[in-house]
């Protein structure tokens, strides 16, 4: 078993149990214990049959052969299982462990074949076509940052292009802030300076309109009388001459 070689790719590092070391470990250890070719195991008293990428697993033993605990252990399993990375087959107390679609990323048509000939495909996947085997968290960031996309797209740009409203619209605006002002007299002046405002363009009229009423307001305040200043000498002197 210690002899041969197993095939990686690169793509590894981008998988979603590179970041994770122990689960990683167990995951290279299981490629490396699982038989390459068809051959019988003796567990006891019994002869297992094992097909390439099974092999004879117990958490005691993969414990031993990794460092890692056998409640971690029994943790990289699920994760692996629920990736679709692995299967697991228990019968009498024997587990044997299949590595999923050993055949397609880890058979070799010469067992003497040299370790560093390139490969092509070669990461081990898992029981379903999941772009060999990159996380399908990644797949679905994509996938919703290119829904985003396509639905800032369809959404209608607003016009930058000032509209003048209608005599209705504002006398509505009016009735509804209370103004007590003519809504006829206001699209007037404002119709006369092409809508302008010095050299600017009115880019909101119901902004126009709150400053219209408040300076007819101030138009409309009674003026506070002059005071003058009353000298009781200066009248008295003028009236003995």
């Amino acid at each position: 078993m210690a002899d041969g070689w197993i095939k990686l790719h690169r793509k590894m590092l981008d998988s979603a149990i590179w970041n994770n070391h122990e689960l990683t470990r167990f995951w290279f250890y299981c490629l490396m214990k699982a038989t390459h070719k068809p051959h019988k195991q003796t567990v006891g008293f019994r002869a297992i049959q094992l097909q390439p990428g099974e092999f004879v697993f117990g958490r005691k033993s993969a414990s031993r052969g990794t460092g890692i605990s056998e409640q971690t252990i029994r943790t990289c399993v699920k994760v692996l299982k629920t990736n679709l990375q692995l299967t697991t087959k228990t019968t009498s107390n024997i587990t044997v462990l299949t590595i999923c679609n050993w055949n397609d990323y880890q058979r070799c048509d010469n067992d003497d074949q040299p370790a560093n000939q390139p490969e092509i495909n070669h990461l081990p996947t898992t029981c379903q076509p999941l772009a060999n085997h990159l996380p399908t968290t990644n797949k679905n960031a994509k996938n919703a940052k290119n829904a985003k996309e396509e639905t800032i797209k369809s959404k209608p740009k607003r016009s930058s292009r000032f509209t003048p409203p209608t005599q209705e619209e504002v006398q509505a605006r009016i009735t509804e802030k209370g103004y007590s002002i003519d809504a006829e007299a206001f699209i007037a002046h404002y119709e006369g300076n092409g809508w302008m405002t010095g050299r600017n363009q009115v880019k909101s009229w119901k902004a126009c309109l709150t400053t219209w009423s408040k300076n007819d307001f101030d138009r409309q305040k009674p003026k506070q009388p002059e005071l003058v200043n009353y000298n009781p000498k200066a009248v008295f002197r003028a009236g003995n001459r």
